[in-house]
């Protein structure tokens, strides 16, 4: 991947929220200069600019878009692949890198849950064979205040694998 200052920044409108906001191949999102009025019927003038995004409980990059006032809220690299690839005919996006953070153009494909599940294989990111002396190390190596990261590392498993053991969305029978 080449650094983002190499790069050239393609911008596309959102489908749906055309005129609005757009999507660049990079993931960024920008709204556009557009008129507004006040509850009390004043006219003014919003200048565009580029959105800050946030990092949702699951781990991927989203952003809040308003439209008709009423706020949406989208993720991003799913807003990249609708503005740039077109309409997911039922697929599911896929960073081919599993990289949640990486939402460039190029690290986005349509595919099915096995495509991404294989993408995991390749990527050396995916064991769900979890024992339930893994589970209870996880935690205890958690609570003294390893890095999510270092305990994947250790324990074989994805970083996601380890936060749905922590936060009691995976495992949580266990003690």
């Amino acid at each position: 991947f080449l650094p983002a200052e190499f790069k050239h920044t393609t911008w596309k409108s959102i489908p749906g929220y055309e005129g609005l906001y757009e999507i660049s191949n990079n993931g960024q999102v920008r709204s556009l200069d557009r008129d507004m009025i006040t509850k009390s019927g004043r006219r003014y003038k919003q200048s565009g600019r580029v959105l800050k995004g946030y990092t949702d409980s699951t781990g991927y990059v989203g952003y809040k878009l308003s439209k008709d006032n009423i706020k949406t809220q989208y993720k991003v690299h799913q807003l990249v692949a609708l503005a740039f690839i077109g309409p997911s005919n039922g697929q599911m996006v896929r960073h081919l890198d599993d990289d949640k953070y990486n939402n460039d153009l190029s690290n986005l494909a349509y595919g099915t849950g096995q495509d991404n599940q294989h993408d995991a294989h390749v990527n050396n990111r995916f064991d769900d064979r979890l024992t339930v002396a893994d589970v209870r190390l996880i935690r205890i190596l958690s609570s003294f205040n390893w890095t999510r990261k270092t305990i994947s590392e250790v324990i074989g498993v994805s970083k996601e694998q380890v936060r749905a053991v922590i936060t009691g969305r995976n495992w949580s029978w266990v003690s």
